[in-house]
Formats: C-alpha cells, structure tokens, sequence
C-alpha cells in the first residue's frame, strides 16, 4: 500500500497565495452578484479574453 496524502479539493496545487486570494475573492464576487447566472455567463466572453475566460472557468 502507498500512503496518500490528503489532498484539500478546494486548492489548487499550482497556485500561489495571491492566485488563490484572487480566486476566492472572485468566487464571492460572483455569489454575490445582482446579474442572473445565464446572463452573467452568456457575456463573460465580451469582457474576458478566451485564456482568461478558460482561467476562469477552470476554477
């Protein structure tokens, strides 16, 4: 048997403290919001560059 360490689904191994910062930051941001879910991802692109909107949806 191997030993696994546990893992926090909720990080990103890759991530640095300000990308992890930005990101939960956004999280809320984004809960939060007044704008309905379809309208807020069917206009994402108008604002995002597609690396930056793949970046996001990658989250």
């Amino acid at each position: 048997m191997t030993d696994i360490e546990y893992k926090d689904p909720r990080t990103v191994p890759h991530e640095s403290q300000g990308e992890r910062d930005s990101r939960l930051r956004l999280t809320e941001l984004l809960a939060r919001t007044p704008i309905p879910p379809e309208y807020l991802i069917d206009n994402l692109p108008v604002y995002l560059r597609r690396p930056q909107l793949a970046d996001l949806l990658a989250m």
